[in-house]
């Protein structure tokens, strides 16, 4: 009965309060288990879902956006005169950055698999959210740069870091 008189009418006002709700509070506090509750509720209007979707894409964005900005400082940082052996310092800090973008990526993708049933929505809000930032330069280069030099530097031989196959997939 609910759900009837919600679809009919009153879905706007609900999707409204989405918007204005603490979606991205919950986010921001990590709070998976009203998170999927929230997902299983707007699942259930008409378009309830695509404004859920896009608080998570914004969310994401902005912690990218957050990540990219502190990659930025900090290679600005190594890039003072006084400082001691800048390649090793910038290599660091590109390493850094893209550790960070694995683990934000690992982070969401879990969001999208245990609060939002995997939902292709999700999928794409967070695809679309990373194609946002990492098509931003950082310390004079491309994330893919870095992240193909990040990879290239794994799996050389001799590397100092040493991984199981599990985390090197």
């Amino acid at each position: 009965a609910i759900e009837g008189s919600t679809a009919a009418g009153a879905a706007t006002p609900v999707l409204s309060w989405v918007a204005l709700s603490g979606c991205a509070v919950l986010l921001r506090d990590d709070k998976t288990e009203d998170l999927a509750r929230m997902f299983r509720l707007f699942k259930r209007i008409p378009a309830g879902l695509p404004p859920v979707a896009d608080i998570f894409k914004k969310h994401v964005e902005k912690e990218g956006v957050t990540l990219v900005k502190q990659a930025e400082d900090a290679a600005g940082a190594k890039k003072d005169p006084g400082a001691k052996d800048k390649a090793a310092a910038a290599a660091s800090t590109e390493q850094v950055f893209v550790r960070s973008v694995i683990q934000l990526h690992d982070k969401y993708l879990q969001y999208v698999i245990d609060c939002f049933s995997n939902d292709s929505l999700f999928h794409r809000a967070l695809k679309e959210a990373f194609e946002v930032f990492c098509n931003k330069g950082v310390a004079g280069s491309t994330s893919a740069e870095l992240l193909a030099t990040f990879c290239d530097k794994l799996l050389q031989k001799g590397s100092s870091e040493k991984l199981s196959d599990e985390e090197v997939e």
